[in-house]
């Protein structure tokens, strides 16, 4: 039942305390108990007549006035009330009331429609008060209380029997047509207005009945003229902070009670005439106009003819592009959600740019014509020429392979909030994007989306050129989503207009659909041709592009890995190469100074029938211009379409997208340290400013590439768009074909313009920064293969049978086949040939599926790389076999379960997650590859997420151990090294230590885990860790106890002092690389040398008594043995009584190490044991840089501990004692253990790790296979 309220009534001008009389009483569902009042004011009531009740009286309206709070407040009102029913037109529905000066009576009508009473047309009604036939109904209480329900009865009742009903025609009453409808408003009466006035939003609308207030008008002629000109109707919107609340209360009710609480602030009138000159004029040529709800507020909103969404909040004025912010929009009931992006004004991509996206959608309701709103959006959309169906090619096997997440998470979900189809194709080989262009359909698309690197970007154009209907096929837009390596195209568009190169800034600019020409250059040999949009270079830049590809996994950061540490090593500085050869060149005007003149010949084109197949390159006569030329040797030659050339790289910083000309960069003789700062200064584009590069424009190009200065036998790469364009004898070998031979070879320019045909049109375009999530390297291998079970051949030498546990004839793929499962765990089958799957190996479980077996396996893949590891990766290769009898498939079925069973595999495991290490990838990593493993082996799981640090620490000190069979750490190594001191740390730690504890990598380092599979053959991967685990093996692992006075660590993998520390933990910043951070900062760290005194002590194992010098030793005396039996103290060893060695300093670092591998690429001890009872002790003091350099990069196969300038033995307990730097004695360094920071000194590098001793002497001893891990072995 819904009360429409009626704004009170003055009773006499001569009694009003206010200048203006005016009021507002607002409409609740559930009325407050206590209900304040306007003291001398007559209150007036409206409801709608419930026509359930009163069938015979449809479609009216009540109204009732005669309440009356006095001015003193007393509490004795009228002793009756005035009643009326209005019976409301057929086709109409009453949703507004309001009173115009006192005499009026103003209502506002919907037109609804026959099938329902939706909003429709909507109009005034104007009544005359006086004419109004009110019936005086008595109260028989004495108190100015009602029961609204109890009245309404009454009222309704009385008017019944005294017939005092108005029948309002809609054709002969006063009627305005307003252009906006209302559903359940309050209402509000003004001197000059009626308004619909929404309480639960706090704004109010209001239709103000403009007229010269001076002119004398009668009561019969007061709405006569509405409709003239001289009487408009305009739209101001009210809101509520103009209002006040009145504390005056009064009861109308004894338990649902009416409230009226707000009226308008002193001057009403001033303010309203002020509302309305600040009001939003409608401009003629706006789209669509109107009053909507944004964020619970009225608001005027409207759509301009230029695109922008325009409204005013909070007295601010609005607005939002249609070209620039809006994706698209959808309805949601009576909603719009307006799907909107807007840029960041800070913040932090690829580090170069501010400007970022962020979505922040738009939320209006439209009071009326929603589906008048949705037309005009959808039709202003449609007229921006945005792409309605792309093509998208994605490339999983670039860069960090992260293409197929990046456009499952950033790129799709944008696609289709601006309602773009795509049709989505996985490029599977080299040139399959070529193939798929050279065939499609080009009328189908809008354009080409390429989710990769520069490479997809390449075969796109060159399968679009080698079309019989290039022509037309280059029409088609290409857009750019980075997911490689360098993606130098696409930080080239964002670039120029200020955008970040981020996923955000790429997709939406492809939304938007702008375009720009791009020029084109066709390198030709022969008859053989290539198109490039990027780059051709020879020399140490295409050195450095193709043979850095053995570290694409690192992503861009390859770039910079290989150019420093080779360029600083010898292979790049110390024994620089140089090559023979000559370039020629056609100048651009203002560069003929550059070169000496000279002839030059081309290729000549084929004839015009086989031209006709594609595009044969420009038409320009480059024989009859004037060539110039520059004679080697060249330590590089780099040509360039466009300024950057990785996102890191502004090679040409003048390069224009569509000039016409190539920026051509020539470095001939260049001292190797002046070659270092100039490779760094690439980074900002000054390089081009030094005296030894000569930076020129080009239109045609002739390269006539020679060997090396050094060694002729020996040539080049030539690389153009990072793919081998060339390659010459004896060079670096990679998977890639070379298209042509090491000879001269001519690059001409076809300027993009939009007066030729036979240009690219390139879309704005990124996805995602690829530094900031990279996955866990595995390289692509098209020659790695899996044979399956069935088809692997029997081995040559085949062992002894085993015992027979079971033997039967199977069907298996439909033929009746052998099947034996023996002793030794090897279930044997001999369809087609023989076929052997070892339970202990590869089987994680089985499952009865009707009247098959289905036996879960795994098998071993030969080949391939992973986290630079060696050996092979499982592949999921079930095996599925049907017993001929049911007798046969339950004792198969038994003999499977007693065989698995006594395996001895883990039953429940409790799994430690951290989503913060390395790249944040642990999640997905275990929810996508380590889960479902365990699953298939039936292995309950316990899943615990580390929220911060030490957290791990804390579960293990207090959890029940009884209830796991072992503990797995899906993390870095900081994980593994908070469980070992916890389970140390519990009272029962000989016990708690017997639990085995697993590691799958996910984070920066993962040296433990590598140090376990590395010397098994299996990669550093999820699944071959995982699969470890399944199988339940174990191996005992040495602890070390470090110690400083009573305060205790217990370190599984390494503690490092100087250069390794300072790497470790100041790296901290670098994080989000994953392992390439330690490579990239080292650099930083050897360039700026630190050295620190100190002195080390120790006792050395057998054979290591040469080194070091005599001393002696005060070691820190053990705690009482009450203290001791609380938690593990470390070895009983009497360390005083051994034999101590010293070395004092100055040290450059000092590395002690539990196990081989201090991370996945870095073999800091290879002789280290898991549990000899020894530490692995690596000391280097003086060194000079390049050669320490070098063994910086000799730490991948651990051949430094070779060097003259390490010291590598065995140690049984060490003590460290640390001092300061030699070049600054005021700071101090850091002690690092097991990745975490043990001690920090004085100004020293401040992170957020608390430090757990003091930057004083320590010492070490080490427990001889104390913990216990899972081994694959």
């Amino acid at each position: 039942m819904k009360l429409l309220p009626l704004c009170p009534l003055q009773l006499s001008t001569t009694q009003t305390p206010t200048a203006i009389p005016m009021s507002l009483s607002f409409y609740k569902n559930e009325l407050s108990e206590d209900t304040p009042c306007q003291s001398g004011y007559t209150d007036y009531i409206s409801f709608q007549v419930p026509e359930e009740t009163f069938p015979e009286i449809p479609n009216c309206v009540g109204i009732a006035k005669g309440f009356k709070q006095n001015a003193n407040n007393e509490k004795n009102g009228y002793t009756s009330l005035e009643a009326v029913l209005l019976s409301v037109p057929n086709g109409y529905t009453c949703v507004d009331l309001s009173l115009y000066k006192d005499k009026e009576l103003v209502l506002l009508l919907n037109k609804t429609s026959a099938d329902s009473e939706g909003s429709g047309e909507a109009c005034m009604m104007v009544v005359q008060t006086c004419d109004l036939p009110f019936i005086s109904i008595s109260r028989s209480s004495s108190l100015n209380q009602w029961e609204i329900e109890d009245l309404k009865v009454l009222l309704i009742s009385v008017i019944l029997i005294d017939g005092s009903i108005v029948n309002l025609e809609i054709e002969n009453e006063k009627v305005r047509k307003v252009p906006h409808s209302v559903i359940a408003p309050l209402a509000v009466s003004a001197s000059r207005g009626v308004a619909c006035v929404f309480a639960e939003r706090r704004r109010a609308l209001v239709y103000i009945l403009e007229e010269d207030e001076d002119e004398e008008i009668s009561d019969d002629k007061a709405f006569t003229h509405v409709g003239s000109a001289t009487r408009q109707v305009k739209r101001v919107v009210v809101t509520f902070p103009m209002i006040r609340q009145s504390r005056t209360k009064v009861s109308f009710g004894s338990k649902t009670k009416l409230s009226l609480s707000l009226y308008l602030s002193s001057s009403p009138s001033r303010r309203l005439s002020c509302l309305m000159e600040n009001d939003q004029m409608i401009s003629p040529t706006d789209i669509i106009t109107g009053i909507v709800f944004i964020d619970g507020e009225l608001a005027m909103l409207t759509l301009t003819a230029d695109g922008e969404l325009r409204w005013t909040e909070y007295g601010l004025r609005q607005q939002l592009s249609m070209k620039k912010d809006v994706l698209g929009f959808v309805v949601q009931g009576k909603r719009i959600r307006v799907k909107v992006v807007v840029e960041k004004e800070a913040g932090i991509c690829c580090g170069q740019f501010d400007g970022d996206f962020v979505r922040k959608d738009f939320v209006f309701e439209p009071l009326i014509d929603q589906n008048g709103w949705c037309f005009k959006l959808r039709q202003y959309l449609d007229s921006l020429g945005r792409p309605k169906k792309l093509l998208v090619l994605v490339n999983p096997f670039g860069g960090k392979k992260l293409a197929r997440e990046i456009f499952v998470k950033e790129v799709k979900p944008l696609f289709e909030d601006a309602d773009v189809q795509l049709e989505i194709q996985e490029t599977k080989y080299q040139l399959h994007a070529k193939e798929i262009v050279k065939s499609m359909d080009v009328s189908k698309y809008d354009g080409i989306v390429c989710v990769s690197g520069d490479g997809v970007l390449v075969e796109v154009l060159n399968g679009l050129l080698e079309r019989a209907d290039w022509r037309t096929a280059l029409k088609l837009p290409i857009g750019m989503v980075p997911a490689g390596t360098g993606n130098g195209m696409i930080k080239s568009l964002l670039d120029t207009v200020g955008l970040r190169c981020c996923a955000n800034s790429a997709t939406i600019s492809i939304i938007r659909g702008h375009k720009r020409f791009v020029d084109v250059a066709t390198i030709s040999q022969g008859n053989t041709k290539f198109f490039s949009v990027l780059m051709l270079a020879w020399g140490l830049i295409a050195d450095i592009d193709i043979e850095s590809e053995k570290f694409r996994w690192m992503g861009s950061a390859r770039i910079d890995f290989y150019v420093l540490v080779k360029l600083l090593a010898l292979q790049r500085i110390i024994c620089l190469r140089q090559y023979n050869g000559r370039i020629l060149f056609l100048p651009a005007p203002g560069f003929e100074s550059y070169g000496q003149p000279a002839s030059c010949s081309l290729y000549k084109e084929p004839p015009v029938s086989d031209k006709e197949l594609g595009y044969q390159g420009p038409e320009t006569k480059f024989e009859d211009l004037e060539w110039r030329e520059i004679k080697g040797p060249f330590v590089t030659v780099w040509l360039h379409n466009v300024p950057w050339g990785a996102e890191n790289t502004l090679t040409a910083p003048a390069a224009k997208f569509s000039d016409g000309f190539l920026d051509l960069i020539v470095l001939k003789n260049c001292p190797k340290l002046v070659l270092l700062s100039l490779m760094r200064q690439t980074s900002s584009g000054t390089h081009v400013e030094s005296p030894y590069i000569t930076y020129l424009k080009v239109k045609a190009f002739v390269l006539e590439p020679g060997g090396l200065v050094d060694e002729p036998e020996k040539e080049g790469i030539i690389d153009s768009d990072g793919e081998v364009l060339a390659r010459g004898k004896r060079t670096y070998n990679c998977d890639q074909k070379a298209l042509m031979s090491y000879d001269k070879l001519q690059v001409t320019v076809d300027q993009g313009n939009e007066n030729q045909t036979n240009v690219l049109k390139i879309v704005v375009r990124v996805i995602s920064d690829f530094i900031l999530s990279f996955n866990s390297h595995q390289r692509r291998n098209s020659s790695s293969s899996l044979l399956p079970m069935d088809r692997q051949p029997e081995r040559e030498n085949d062992e002894l049978p085993s015992p027979v546990i079971i033997s039967d004839r199977v069907l298996v793929n439909g033929v009746v086949t052998p099947l034996t499962l023996t002793a030794d765990g090897e279930l044997r089958s001999t369809e087609s040939g023989r076929r052997k799957s070892t339970v202990a190996k590869e089987i994680l479980s089985f499952v009865v599926e009707g009247n098959k077996v289905r036996v879960k396996t795994l098998v071993e893949r030969r080949g391939g790389i992973c986290c630079g590891g060696s050996g092979g990766d499982y592949a999921r290769n079930d095996f599925v076999f049907e017993p001929l009898s049911d007798e046969s498939r339950k004792l198969w079925s038994d003999k499977l379960h007693q065989h698995l069973d006594s395996l001895g595999r883990p039953k429940k495991l409790l799994v430690f997650v951290n989503p913060f290490g390395g790249k944040k990838s642990a999640r997905k990593i275990f929810q996508e590859e380590v889960k479902p493993l365990f699953e298939d082996a039936n292995i309950q799981l316990e899943i615990q997420e580390t929220k911060y640090q030490l957290h791990a620490k804390e579960i293990v000190r207090s959890m029940d151990v009884s209830k796991y069979d072992g503990i797995v750490c899906v993390s870095g190594d900081g994980i593994l090294v908070e469980v070992v001191n916890g389970l140390l740390e519990r009272a029962d730690w000989k016990t708690a230590l017997k639990l085995p504890i697993g590691m799958v990598p996910a984070g920066s380092g993962n040296g433990m885990i590598k140090s376990l599979l590395e010397p098994v053959g299996l990669p550093c991967s999820a699944t071959s860790a995982t699969i470890s685990i399944i199988r339940g093996r174990t191996r005992s692992l040495d602890v070390a106890t470090i110690s400083q006075g009573t305060t205790k660590f217990f370190s599984v993998l390494m503690l490092a002092w100087g250069l390794v520390a300072d790497i470790d933990i100041e790296s901290e910043k670098f994080r989000w690389m994953g392992g390439a951070r330690f490579d990239i900062y080292g650099l930083q760290r050897i360039i700026c040398l630190r050295q620190y005194y100190g002195r080390i002590l120790f006792v050395p194992a057998p054979g290591f008594e040469s080194y070091g010098q005599r001393a002696s030793c005060s070691v820190d005396k053990e705690l009482s043995g009450s203290d001791k039996a609380l938690v593990y103290q470390g070895p009983d060893t009497k360390l005083e009584d051994l034999d101590w060695r010293e070395m004092k300093g100055p040290f450059v670092s000092v590395w002690l190490h539990n196990v081989p591998w201090g991370a996945e690429n870095t073999l800091a001890a290879p002789d280290a044991k898991f549990s000899d009872g020894f530490l692995d002790l690596i000391v280097m003091k003086d060194c000079p840089k390049l050669a320490l350099l070098s063994l910086m990069t000799k730490l991948s196969d651990g051949t430094h501990v070779q060097s003259p300038y390490v010291s590598y033995l065995k140690v049984k307990a060490f003590v460290l004692e640390p001092g300061a730097r030699i070049d600054e004695p005021d700071k101090e360094g850091i002690i690092d253990s097991d990745g975490e920071v043990l001690a920090r000194g004085r100004k020293s590098y401040k992170c957020d790790q608390k430090a757990l001793m003091s930057y004083d002497k320590l010492q070490i001893s080490v427990d001889q296979g104390l913990a216990t891990l899972f081994s694959p072995e």
